[in-house]
């Protein structure tokens, strides 16, 4: 695949033609943003069947997924970052039966337990690792390398999705600070405007941190019986 980008590694190719993403995660930003004959070519360029777009199962792979970002990063200003873009077009429902299970949960810190669990299975590119120190608990955002530039898109992307699972907290939940390898796109009074907290690039590690006495507060969407539904189909989808 060549992009203006260069050509991707062989290696790379192979691994981001493995892994599926729901199709919203570009469909729903290029609608947003370009005009309708625009949108139509934009997908078309990244061989996406204007017919699947809306149907909920329907996916595009890896390698669709990072030529649709690095190709709209290429057109960006510093004025705004991508990653923020589509992020605020997204949400826990974007995420089916693993987003619904997620905040059914009893407390946050039990919906947080479920994310690091089941996400990746809709984000296979995000493996989620969560530590509990003395009054903290840092969550880390592993992205698959092969993503190139995309893999900070996908970072930011994956720490909106953790606060909107915060946001059904019967309390109002918010991190005590958010870490990004990569280099700020964009001012950094926007993203602590957008994240309600403290932001930091260039660190070692992409990191959601938040107290630990927050994790349990009760979820405002918790529910005895639903929970039971999704969990079970969700050990039948997974075989866990």
């Amino acid at each position: 695949m060549t992009t203006q980008f260069g050509t991707w590694p062989q290696k790379e190719r192979e691994k981001l033609a493995t892994l599926r993403f729901p199709m919203s995660y570009i469909s729903t930003p290029i609608q947003s943003t370009y005009p309708e004959v625009m949108a139509r070519k934009v997908l078309e360029y990244l061989n996406i069947d204007i017919n699947e777009i809306g149907q909920p199962s329907a996916t595009i792979d890896g390698n669709q997924l990072r030529m649709a970002i690095e190709s709209r990063t290429s057109t960006m200003s510093n004025d705004y970052s991508l990653g923020l873009s589509i992020a605020k077009h997204l949400n826990v429902a974007t995420h089916g039966l693993y987003g619904l299970a997620t905040i059914s949960a009893e407390t946050l810190g039990e919906a947080l337990s479920l994310s690091d669990k089941y996400l990746c299975h809709v984000m296979p590119a995000l493996e989620i690792k969560s530590e509990k120190k003395t009054n903290i608990t840092e969550s880390s955002l592993l992205v698959e390398p092969a993503l190139g530039l995309a893999a900070m898109v996908i970072a930011e992307i994956s720490a909106k999705v953790m606060l909107d699972i915060m946001s059904y907290a019967q309390e109002t939940v918010v991190p005590l600070k958010i870490e990004f390898v990569h280099e700020a796109p964009c001012r950094l009074s926007i993203y602590e405007e957008f994240f309600s907290c403290p932001v930091e690039f260039d660190r070692q590690d992409n990191k959601v941190i938040y107290a630990n006495e927050s994790l349990d507060i009760p979820m405002k969407t918790r529910d005895k019986a639903r929970p039971l539904y999704c969990y079970s189909n969700l050990r039948r989808i997974t075989n866990n």
